[in-house]
């Protein structure tokens, strides 16, 4: 039974709008970390060293002290709530609901439909690579086409902080990537940030996915159980 929630995040902006998905939900939020620094170091070493890992999962146990439940955002470090989650804590990153939603989607559909994941940060592509390889094989959707797609030119303006043309170069990168590869039934946005980005964008055929759309469903679908 999951009554309260905790969220782990490493972008201020990713607050609110998985605050108003678990408040919609009917669930309460014990608490919000941001932690800004376990991103850049990630970013710094190229991924999560042994002394990083022991500090995103102090933070998530932090978060379990208070709530029975941990939801990670950031998907470069997701690595961490995976080897939580394995071993039985009520620890999951938020990506992996995107990659289950997508992926149940696809499977329902037809074997004719093919999946992109797109995603901004270098530092992303690997777990990201990692995590939709893995929900691939548990769900046994090995039959969908699934492509990881590094978005490239646009983190910069995020690293800088320069959100507002973060966020429109994103969207222009999005529309052309639809534009440009018209067979791809799905196009999932792999990252938290990305998800202002998709407002407005005309995702011709395909069907158009992000992890807060889809957080906010699965966290609608557990007040149903």
């Amino acid at each position: 039974m999951v009554d309260r929630l905790a969220f782990l995040h490493t972008v201020e902006s990713n607050v609110a709008p998985f605050d108003a998905a678990a408040v919609a939900a009917g669930f309460d939020v014990s608490c919000h970390q941001v932690r800004p620094d376990l991103l850049a170091r990630a970013t710094d070493e190229g991924g999560v060293s042994p002394a990083l890992e022991d500090d995103v999962a102090a933070a998530l146990n932090e978060g379990l002290a208070e709530a029975d439940l941990v939801l990670l955002t950031c998907s470069s470090i997701g690595a961490v709530a995976d080897k939580m989650h394995s071993s039985g804590q009520a620890v999951l990153r938020t990506d992996q609901i995107l990659a289950d939603a997508v992926l149940a989607d696809a499977i329902a559909l037809s074997k004719a439909t093919s999946v992109a994941v797109l995603v901004v940060a270098p530092s992303s592509v690997d777990p990201t690579t990692a995590l939709f390889k893995a929900r691939q094989g548990a769900m046994k959707a090995d039959n969908v086409p699934l492509d990881v797609i590094l978005v490239p030119k646009v983190w910069d303006h995020f690293l800088a902080g320069d959100m507002d043309r973060y966020l429109a170069r994103l969207n222009e990168a999005i529309a052309s990537f639809r534009s440009d590869n018209p067979t791809y039934s799905h196009i999932a946005l792999a990252q938290a940030s990305m998800a202002k980005a998709a407002d407005g964008v005309d995702s011709g055929q395909a069907s158009l996915w992000t992890i807060p759309s889809a957080t906010a469903a699965y966290l609608s679908s557990l007040t149903q159980d």
